[in-house]
């Protein structure tokens, strides 16, 4: 099988075609998936490519890694609701580094107030991150992302945040809670001084933001992101579903 999309990475093309054996219920929920050398031959891709796209979903939950028994299906209900993606650099590997955590409350919540849910005496938890595309010459900056959780709703989620999965996997994993959906807003800003240097450019540059409000299996808002996307280094992707 060839992978002919030369616009999008190969791991996410890999994605693609593993998501609608899921969901057409030709692999169903317990069906071990082909080797590791079985799918490398049949998209002509490196073992690093290949682990890349099933790592990712094992991260939202549709496969599992059995030790000594394979991959298998684990779920065909995942995380499908967000029409826009950031897609990274094709054969780069993408790492995240988290930055700081800080608590948030009085005026610097208003904002979120009643996008999440909260009430104005609540208190915010942010995680900011920064998110780079990696290859054999360089490492560049993707974007920035500050994700804000309410600390009554997430009292641990300091202790329980990880570079090495997603904030999608730490939801279903410690919280039983399944993302569904989200809502993007697009912003034109002027980058400040802070993510301006994280990203590597100068002081005011013109950049997109994402603002993000994930939402559970009942559409309630359980956390805001706000994606500040490095103006080249990355590829945006708009879906429509039918």
């Amino acid at each position: 099988m060839k992978l002919n999309d030369k616009g999008l990475p190969l791991y996410y093309q890999i994605e693609k075609y593993m998501r609608e054996k899921i969901f057409s219920n030709e692999w169903p929920v317990g069906a071990q998936i082909p080797t590791e050398t079985e799918l490398m031959e049949l998209f002509s891709v490196s073992r690093a490519t290949l682990r890349q796209a099933v790592g990712n979903l094992c991260n939202e939950g549709l496969l599992e890694r059995l030790q000594g028994r394979g991959t298998f299906v684990k779920t065909k209900a995942p995380y499908i609701g967000d029409h826009t993606q950031v897609w990274l650099e094709q054969d780069a590997r993408h790492v995240q580094e988290t930055l700081s955590f800080e608590e948030l409350e009085g005026p610097r919540i208003h904002h979120f107030c009643d996008s999440i849910g909260i009430s104005s005496d609540s208190v915010l938890v942010s995680i900011k991150c920064l998110h780079s595309n990696i290859d054999a010459r360089s490492v560049e900056p993707s974007n920035v992302t500050i994700s804000y959780f309410p600390k009554d709703r997430f009292p641990d989620i300091k202790d329980r945040f990880s570079d090495e999965y997603s904030i999608y996997h730490l939801m279903e994993k410690h919280y039983n809670i399944h993302l569904r959906s989200a809502l993007s807003v697009f912003h034109a800003v002027c980058l400040e001084e802070q993510l301006s240097r994280l990203l590597e450019l100068p002081s005011g540059t013109p950049a997109i933001c994402i603002e993000k409000i994930l939402h559970d299996e009942m559409e309630r808002p359980v956390y805001i992101s706000e994606i500040y996307l490095h103006p080249f280094n990355n590829r945006l992707e708009f879906r429509s579903r039918s």
